[in-house]
């Protein structure tokens, strides 16, 4: 899936642990639904 190949790429680039594949999730998620801010959601 394309969110797990960019948390690969990401860590590749930047060193293992740079990024969850959880993470890149979220953010691909956030992107799909039109959410393009790169701030940080407020936590729940």
């Amino acid at each position: 899936n394309n969110a797990t190949a960019a948390a690969r790429n990401i860590c590749a680039a930047l060193g293992e642990g740079a990024v969850a594949d959880r993470t890149c999730r979220d953010w691909f998620k956030r992107f799909r639904e039109g959410d393009i801010s790169l701030e940080d959601r407020p936590k729940i």
